[in-house]
């Protein structure tokens, strides 16, 4: 059966880019996001913002070199066959284009990446880990791979052998810590998540900073910040003022605080930078 996928595509006569997004194989669909394939060339700019957020993301770089700029201000450059891992970040990181790209995405919980990857939550945090300072991951050789597959359902298969490989060789993550990063994302409470474990606040910001690098009320506004970011880019005319109270801000002073510290940028600026058609933001 021909796994579920879908196809985005813009092309103004200056840019053009093509997004297609997968379903992993059945088995997997409980621990991984999705995987996706894209193409692009763009005249207008060469350099998109990857907004701050608590998703993590596996990039395959096929084409012409991709250069990065993580939360932390480090650069690497990507070349053909070239891969990174991205985990969840306070602050916006660049990607900048050199030519015609192509490339291959995996979208995962954060704990579902950090175990493929073949190390921690906190490891990600803020950085652009490279697949050679991942010696579990680089020896199931993702670039090479993909590189040699000659369609999109064998670049899914290649991620889907891959994915399978890596949860089979590594533990899961505490319970505890899914149900306090789900509760967080959704809007529960510190105080409440604590109560229901039976544990002290205390005991809860130190078991997840621990697991996560950052402190539970600082992943919580991520997540705020994050679901006004996809309602933006969904559609940017909405008004701020509703897409706020959708994503959970309590008004549009907390909703330009949130902003102005997760993105550097005020709510209409970052307006301004989206891209048609779910094309992301431009720097």
């Amino acid at each position: 059966m021909p796994r579920l996928s879908r196809t985005r595509s813009f092309d103004d006569g200056q840019d053009r880019w093509t997004f297609t997004d997968a379903a992993p194989d059945p088995a997997l669909a409980g621990a991984i996001g999705g995987y996706g394939w894209w193409s692009e060339r763009t005249a207008t700019f060469d350099t998109r913002r990857e907004l701050a957020g608590t998703d993590g993301t596996l990039i395959v770089n096929l084409a012409s070199d991709l250069e990065l700029v993580d939360a932390a201000g480090s650069v690497r450059r990507l070349p053909a066959g070239g891969a990174f891992v991205a985990g969840l970040s306070q602050r916006t990181s660049l990607s900048r284009s050199t030519g015609a790209m192509e490339g291959i995405y995996l979208r995962a919980p954060l704990a579902m990446l950090a175990r493929i990857a073949g190390t921690s939550v906190a490891e990600l945090t803020d950085r652009v880990v490279t697949i050679d300072d991942l010696p579990a991951l680089r020896r199931l050789a993702p670039g090479e791979r993909l590189l040699e597959a000659r369609d999109d359902e064998g670049r899914w298969r290649v991620l889907d052998d891959i994915v399978a490989a890596r949860l089979s060789a590594s533990a899961p993550q505490p319970p505890a810590l899914h149900r306090i990063a789900a509760g967080l994302s959704a809007g529960i409470a510190v105080e409440t998540l604590a109560g229901e474990l039976g544990w002290s606040r205390k005991r809860l910001a130190r078991t997840f900073f621990d697991a996560f690098g950052l402190h539970p009320r600082t992943f919580a506004g991520l997540a705020r910040f994050e679901r006004f970011a996809a309602l933006l880019q969904g559609d940017p005319h909405l008004s701020l003022a509703a897409i706020a109270i959708d994503a959970g801000y309590a008004d549009q002073a907390h909703l330009t605080r949130e902003v102005r510290r997760f993105a550097e940028v005020t709510p209409a600026a970052l307006r301004r930078q989206v891209i048609p058609a779910g094309g992301g933001v431009r720097d």
